[in-house]
């Protein structure tokens, strides 16, 4: 190849969010059986959908568990361990200690810096010493470990596209689409919707 073609051709460059090492933290490959294999409810996949850059720190936290893809989607002001642990901490006093360990067997998340503070994730706000769930990081750069995830988001960029800012979204319309994805019929769930596979475990809420 001649050295002109060389200078006319552009490199492309992946944007690749940058891992952080969680000190102490679990590997995936340490997940129990029931949760790889989608046998048990209650094993969550969880990971944050941005706002667009220079579009302000909003984001949305993003749940999903893993047997019946059931979707739960919370507004957060920023991306940082506190606003998720916040959020975690709201939903388990709203749930009581007992509900929210039955429901969040374990969490599944990447090594972004807003999940690294596992101790404080995994810890309960209602019991001191007690522990309300278990927290697994995936490999480094290895975002379909949390394929359900990556799934669920790529839906929700249907309702709020790439580079918006998601501030602008009020939590009655973020609770609009997470109704809508749950109640979406799935091929995977062999047509039925989250919701339909919830009340045929009576799980639902």
């Amino acid at each position: 190849m001649c050295s002109s073609d060389l200078k006319s051709q552009k490199r492309k460059y992946k944007r690749v969010r940058k891992a952080f090492k969680n000190v102490g933290g679990k590997s995936i490959s340490q997940r129990p059986e029931e949760a790889n294999e989608r046998l048990e409810y209650g094993h969550w996949e969880m990971d944050c959908v941005e706002s667009g850059k220079r579009k302000g720190c909003s984001c949305l936290l993003v749940l999903v568990e893993r047997m019946t893809r059931e979707t739960i989607i919370f507004k957060l002001p920023s991306q940082t361990q506190a606003e998720v642990r916040k959020k975690l901490d709201r939903l388990e006093r709203k749930m009581g200690k007992k509900r929210f360990a039955k429901k969040f067997k374990s969490i599944t998340v990447d090594n972004g810096s807003e999940f690294l503070d596992w101790v404080m994730l995994e810890k309960s706000c209602l019991v001191q010493e007690g522990k309300r769930t278990a927290i697994y990081y995936c490999h480094p750069y290895s975002s379909w470990e949390r394929g359900s995830n990556e799934q669920r988001n790529g839906h929700i960029r249907r309702f709020i596209p790439k580079g918006s800012d998601i501030s602008k979204y009020t939590n009655k319309r973020i609770k609009e689409i997470e109704k809508w994805l749950n109640s979406y019929p799935r091929r995977v769930l062999k047509g039925l919707s989250a919701i339909e596979v919830l009340e045929e475990l009576k799980l639902a809420s």
